[in-house]
């Protein structure tokens, strides 16, 4: 897998610290699944995308927590240009997580992108309408009208 040019490092900024960001992107955000781990991503409004990994005593030992998070952090350092800014991405390892080369895990984490810049579209798409209906039924009730109501 060819890497883009450009910065390849994290920075604090771009990592998922808060226990309030985790609950949100939890309670608010989407799944994707792909074999070794699943992907919990939400928008975020900062421009740049972040990293959080959750890595429960349910999937091992801290040795082997560890590790997989290790392999998330370098995954998302030398990926990031290739996913979508503006989100929050949440990384829960599985079982097989080990069982996979890293080279099937950049191809894996390639395809499972390209259904979260899908999913991100479609939730943008939703937000947009809803901002344009709700602009147009305000400026209705003021007596205002605004582009969409004067189509």
């Amino acid at each position: 897998m060819r890497l883009r040019q450009g910065r390849y490092s994290l920075s604090p900024a771009e990592r998922i610290k808060d226990r309030r960001d985790f609950s949100r992107i939890f309670r608010l955000g989407s799944r994707v699944r792909a074999p070794g781990f699943t992907i919990v991503f939400a928008p975020n409004q900062l421009g740049y995308s972040r990293i959080g990994i959750s890595a429960g005593r349910r999937f091992g030992r801290a040795v082997q927590r560890n590790r997989a998070k290790r392999i998330f952090r370098e995954l998302f350092r030398l990926h990031k240009h290739d996913l979508p800014r503006g989100v929050d991405y949440i990384f829960l390892p599985s079982k097989e997580l080990f069982s996979r080369g890293w080279t099937r895990l950049e191809e894996d984490l390639m395809k499972a992108a390209e259904r979260v810049q899908r999913e991100m579209l479609r939730i943008r798409s939703l937000e947009d309408g809803a901002d344009s209906e709700g602009r147009a039924r305000s400026a209705q009730n003021l007596g205002v009208k605004s582009d969409e109501s004067r189509r």
